[in-house]
């Protein structure tokens, strides 16, 4: 069960089946089904399925596709779990965080490591995480008179990796061609296309659709939440100290408004991850369940601006694209 705006989903399930109509590859999300209204939403529980050894590069030339379906809708939060193998294809689990080029500017760079498949921490990455045995870890800590408090929480990795014969997961940097590839196929096929697949998005996003915002990473919440947990050590004082600690530590913006703050109290107090939205359509109103609590103030709606960034790439940024994906999977996880 997921308690988010389905037509996201519905929006990018459009897009895929267009690509693998397009290249020949089965990348289409499974079917879903809506629950009152619009406000949460259901699948199948996808399990892992067993492939054969020889097809592992056509996984990976779909991850490479699906890398470039993610540039090009903007998409964010994209890491290692929220994306699964299901026998050779990938699957996006939870589209969220799309046209979110508003948030991480116009770069080549900023846009491909704000995925989720790339990633500056390359362990949380879609791509590359999970290879390792290092694990990621949660990054909240407070520093209080005892010292300092960590939380750390593991991450399971494994439901978007493939295994070979020898049980090991397949490294994606052994199959860096194919991926590349993928990515170069879908790119071209939604570039050459520009047309049908601006269409696509202008059709299938409603302007009212909730895309979610991130005003810090999930993962910082949930350590947040852990921490209210513990038996306090500091008396009754113990959850203004970890709240006051909680507002000038890992936010995305520079001028947090009081709401948007009093917001995030709201839901921790309850135990819940702060959910934050914007509408497709509009100029960066950011909302929430007990109202409107800031405003980016933004030239164009993110899905004009999504719109827009698509329509002027071209060959060279292409290029840039595949070097940068290169690169990365160049670097030593270890």
């Amino acid at each position: 069960m997921k308690f988010s705006d389905p037509r996201n989903y519905l929006a990018t399930q459009h897009v895929m089946r267009f690509i693998s109509e397009e290249i020949g590859i089965d990348l289409r999300l499974p079917d879903i089904t809506v629950l009152n209204d619009s406000d949460c939403y259901f699948s199948d529980f996808l399990e892992e399925k067993e492939i054969k050894e020889y097809e592992i590069p056509e996984f990976m030339f779909g991850m490479g596709a699906l890398t470039a379906v993610a540039f090009c809708m903007g998409f964010v939060d994209l890491h290692l779990e929220n994306i699964v193998a299901v026998g050779k294809k990938p699957i996006i689990i939870d589209p969220e965080c799309m046209l979110y080029n508003f948030a991480i500017g116009n770069s080549t760079d900023n846009r491909l490591w704000s995925t989720g498949l790339l990633s500056h921490n390359i362990h949380l990455s879609s791509l590359r995480g999970g290879i390792s045995k290092s694990h990621p870890l949660a990054d909240f800590r407070m520093h209080c008179s005892e010292g300092i408090i960590k939380y750390r929480r593991n991450v399971h990795p494994h439901r978007n990796k493939v295994r070979m014969q020898s049980g090991d997961f397949a490294d994606p940097k052994n199959f860096k061609h194919d991926i590349l590839f993928g990515y170069d196929v879908a790119y071209e096929c939604m570039t050459k296309r520009k047309s049908n697949f601006v269409s696509l998005l202008e059709n299938s996003i409603a302007n009212d659709a909730r895309i979610r915002y991130l005003a810090r990473k999930t993962r910082h919440y949930t350590s947040v939440i852990y921490m209210l947990n513990l038996p306090s050590i500091y008396g009754d004082n113990w959850n203004n100290i970890v709240l006051s600690k909680l507002k000038n530590s890992g936010s995305f913006l520079d001028n947090l408004s009081p709401d948007m703050f009093q917001a995030e109290i709201h839901d921790i107090s309850s135990r819940d991850v702060p959910y934050f939205w914007l509408k497709a359509g509009e100029d960066g109103k950011i909302y929430h369940s007990t109202g409107i609590v800031h405003d980016l103030r933004l030239a164009q709606s993110p899905k004009q601006q999504t719109i827009d960034d698509f329509i002027s790439l071209g060959e060279y940024e292409k290029q840039e694209q595949k070097s940068i994906i290169e690169s990365f999977l160049d670097i030593d996880i270890s």
